[in-house]
């Protein structure tokens, strides 16, 4: 099934307040200009964060960066999605979109996945470690072409938001469906098709609603990780970055070798 039939399929799901499927669209977008050649591990999420019909615009960067040309204008559209650049980069963006905090969680994640976890590599990527615009999108770019050299790749559970700025978000028992329905229709066929060495299951919310699937990715190895908005403690936060980065280390090592 196309990502578009998906979208028919969930949106009676979630109801009032649905992105438009151009949103969609344009997140898939960003998604796919960040796909390795070849898979080495998928990052499994739950969604991006809502984002206006209005909002979804063309950025206009201090610091440009080079595109295909067959994607240059939908992915220079800004989306609530960590492989936006202009989510939580408001000079990136060009203009402000309202409560534009990005989700530094997972820059973090991203550089555990290429780097042994610590402060120092934390911080070049983060506006309190790099406050310097120029220097910190830089970093953040370079760390994007690692992961994609690395075969490191973010695929969401449901194509839909099923977050608001600001927290708000549809009931545990529609977000089940919503990302149920997803895997059936699309994000299924997505990951088996991009044949992976590991999964990383990110959040409580999509291993309850994807369990039975999951099982049935025969072959790959599968790491189950809380969410980075969960309350941890210091020491518990250190051994999930640390899980990351040894799945990716391994899963490149394991595809590399075969």
């Amino acid at each position: 099934m196309t990502l578009e039939r998906c979208y028919d399929a969930v949106k009676p799901i979630l109801g009032v307040g649905a992105e438009p499927f151009s949103v969609v669209q344009c997140v898939d977008q960003h998604r796919e200009y960040w796909r390795p050649e070849r898979v080495h591990t998928i990052l499994l999420a739950e969604s991006h964060v809502h984002t206006d019909a209005d909002e979804c615009k063309p950025m206009n960067p201090r610091i440009p960066i080079a595109l295909p040309a067959g994607i240059a204008g939908s992915t220079s559209q800004f989306a609530r999605f960590v492989y936006c650049l202009g989510y939580g980069e408001n000079e990136y963006a060009g203009f402000k979109p309202k409560k534009n905090r990005g989700t530094w969680q997972y820059w973090k994640i991203f550089s555990s996945c290429v780097t042994q976890p610590s402060e120092e590599s934390f911080a070049r990527i983060l506006k309190g470690g790099n406050p310097k615009y120029e220097s910190r999108l830089n970093s953040k770019i370079a760390l994007l072409h690692q992961l994609k050299a690395m075969g490191v790749w973010l695929v969401d559970a449901s194509v839909v938001a099923l977050y608001r700025p600001g927290g708000g978000k549809p009931s545990v028992n529609i977000r089940e469906k919503i990302i149920e329905c997803c895997w059936d229709n699309y994000i299924g066929n997505l990951v088996k098709s991009a044949k992976p060495h590991s999964v990383i299951v990110i959040g409580d919310g999509v291993k309850k609603a994807l369990c039975s699937r999951l099982e049935t990715l025969s072959g790959v190895e599968r790491r189950d990780v809380a969410q980075p908005q969960k309350r941890m403690s210091t020491t518990e936060i250190a051994k999930t970055h640390q899980i990351y980065f040894e799945v990716c280390q391994q899963a490149m090592k394991s595809r590399t070798a075969g």
